[in-house]
């Protein structure tokens, strides 16, 4: 009965054709044609470890729309990856047709402009997302269709003869990869937590198998799209194997002279090599944080190879100067538009510090040293070409141009105070407090603002309700992070969600510690903006569940803490407080951070007022 399927364009399925039983012991067999050997799809077949993609829920329809006699438009309210579940009940032969989209045009039907862009079809009957099922005429059907899955919020039914549908005759079925949740994160502030919300559910519509840039138009692994936002997902699910998979996949796809493609695992008949070093950086970036976030040296030591050789690569591609200047910027920024050559030099560094890392992980230490010297010379080349000290400016003084550097320890500490007012002045008076990164600065401009503990410079960002920001997302009905802050084309898309680490270091408090990874020991070190009273996080690690919640109440900070067996702390002690005690025992005045073992414990600091000494 399954005449057609594609991933892209969806299902043809005709009921007629079914043979009842063809699943169960005892079936007559014998007409069918017997299987074949065929050729291996590749040298090396190994059983899938991580997690299967499965449903996940159900959404109901909001709204349902009858156009005509046969043609219905569904609301399910939201943005999701996933497909329909259809009940329906006609004469034998029927057609009925569903065709996703995130749209609507100004007759109220499905409009898929802005995903169908790519789609090439070979014949009139190839549409994007579109399954057909065609009824055998026996009382009540079910169909949901199998082999494919969409990105949607509308569905447009017709049926080739007029038919009475309801509510009750489509359902969603959410859809991705069946990762367990391990994190968990809410505020005193609503606004703040549906932020959360949409960026978690553009992370879960783009995992499947492979993390993906949009669960529509490409369903490609483009490798920024999947690393930009890897942190914040593991944060917030065991994915941890999907992406251990993935660096298999970069290995596999790694070329002969080294380098590797935009996207992951690729198709040669879509050349990406033009995304170039920002891109290609996943080779180190995910195998650093999954050790970062597992304590498992083993990613490292299987992606060890193909990361040096593409580090040999890149030294062809070398300018007279010393820099690198191929390939893509920052991608779908506001009016921040990054020269590549600074950019992918600055990338270049640290492609050199994580391999040293890398290096010193698995015993080649004999290697570390030329990968140090080589990120140091890079660092002289930098300041050399880019830096401007008279203005405290690197590059064209954009938000990623000034973030990227500090976060990634290439601006001397004698140089920091003065690019960091630079930031905040261009920030304020250019940008309006409004972030201007995109795909690859909003982690970038989060991750540093977390470990520079600039909490307000992020919270102005977020609370901003005008062009571009979240809440603009959100004012004009999203219910998945955007594509382009403007809302042009996907609608469901991993391109902004990198602002996922926030929540839960810096407003939840609680960040990892890069000498002691896997949760061995962590830092608790709430950074709270005016204006947020309380915020609970939970996360489940290797040793087991850490609870941390903290409140503003009667002039004290209070912090609640649950360690597991085989985690200890640094508690941080907050800026603006007079006073602490742990378990009601007093702490050391002027104490920058206090150690804490497993174990639940409680710390209370006074609210200073601000003319009180601390």
């Amino acid at each position: 009965p399954l005449l057609y399927d594609n991933r892209y364009t969806g299902v043809t399925y005709d009921a007629r054709l079914e043979q009842p039983g063809w699943n169960r012991p005892g079936f007559d067999d014998g007409a069918w044609q017997p299987a074949v050997t065929v050729q291996s799809p590749a040298p090396l077949i190994e059983a899938q470890k991580m997690a299967a993609v499965a449903a996940s829920g159900s959404v109901k329809p909001v709204s349902v729309e009858k156009i005509n006699d046969t043609v219905y438009v569904y609301n399910l309210g939201k943005n999701f990856a996933g497909v329909c579940r259809l009940r329906v009940k006609g004469p034998r032969g029927t057609v009925v047709t569903m065709r996703h989209g995130e749209l609507l045009d100004s007759a109220g039907r499905v409009d898929q402009r802005n995903i169908n862009m790519h789609l090439r079809p070979t014949n009139a009957s190839e549409i994007s997302q579109f399954d057909t099922y065609i009824l055998k005429g026996e009382g009540a059907e079910t169909f949901m269709p199998p082999f494919t899955y969409h990105g949607f919020q509308y569905v447009e039914v017709t049926t080739s003869v007029p038919l009475q549908l309801t509510a009750e005759n489509l359902e969603g079925i959410v859809m991705h990869s069946d990762v367990r949740p391990t994190g968990d994160f809410s505020c005193s502030n609503k606004l703040i937590n549906q932020i959360f919300d949409i960026s978690k559910r553009s992370y879960l519509s783009n995992l499947f198998g492979i993390p993906t840039d949009c669960p529509h138009r490409e369903k490609n692994g483009w490798m920024a799209d999947g690393y930009m936002v890897q942190e914040a997902g593991m944060i917030n699910f065991d994915s941890r194997n999907i992406y251990a998979k993935w660096v298999n996949d970069m290995i596999d796809a790694q070329e002969a002279d080294g380098n590797v493609p935009g996207i992951v695992p690729t198709s040669w008949h879509w050349d990406s090599n033009w995304a170039g070093p920002m891109w290609d950086a996943a080779i180190f970036i995910t195998p650093h944080l999954l050790y970062q976030y597992s304590g498992d040296t083993r990613v490292i030591e299987t992606i060890y190879p193909a990361a040096k050789r593409y580090l040999e690569y890149l030294q062809t591609r070398e300018e007279a100067n010393g820099t690198i200047n191929h390939g893509l910027g920052d991608w779908l920024f506001y009016k921040a538009q990054t020269p590549v050559d600074f950019m992918a030099t600055c990338f270049y560094y640290w492609d050199n510090v994580l391999m040293a890392q890398m290096a010193r992980l698995t015993g080649h230490d004999d290697e570390a040293a030329a990968f140090e010297a080589r990120h140091e010379a890079l660092n002289r080349t930098i300041h050399a070409r880019f830096y401007d000290p008279a203005t405290h400016t690197y590059a064209t003084g954009s938000q990623l141009d000034m973030n990227y550097p500090m976060l990634v320890g290439a601006t001397p500490d004698s140089l920091r105070a003065g690019v960091e007012q630079r930031l905040f002045r261009s920030t304020h008076d250019v940008m309006k407090d409004h972030i201007g990164g995109g795909l690859v600065g909003v982690p970038v401009i989060t991750r540093w603002a977390v470990r520079s503990h600039n909490p307000e410079f992020i919270y102005r960002m977020l609370k901003q309700r005008g062009y571009p920001g979240y809440l603009h997302m959100i004012d004009h009905g999203a219910t998945a992070t955007w594509e382009y802050w403007s809302g042009e084309r996907s609608r469901v898309h991993n391109c902004y969600n990198g602002i996922g680490t926030w929540f839960y270091q810096a407003l939840g408090g609680l960040r990892t510690d890069s000498s002691h990874p896997g949760y061995e020991h962590v830092f608790i070190d709430p950074q709270i903006p005016e204006g947020v009273e309380w915020c609970r996080i939970s996360k489940e690690t290797p040793y087991g569940r850490i609870d941390l919640g903290w409140e503003i109440a009667d002039g004290e900070l209070r912090i609640d803490v649950t360690l597991p067996p085989g985690v200890t702390a640094t508690a941080i002690t907050p800026a603006g407080v007079c006073r602490g005690r742990l378990d009601g025992r007093r702490l050391t005045p002027q104490s920058p951070g206090t150690k804490i073992a497993s174990g639940r414990h409680r710390l209370v600091f006074g609210l200073a007022p601000q003319n009180e000494e601390q």
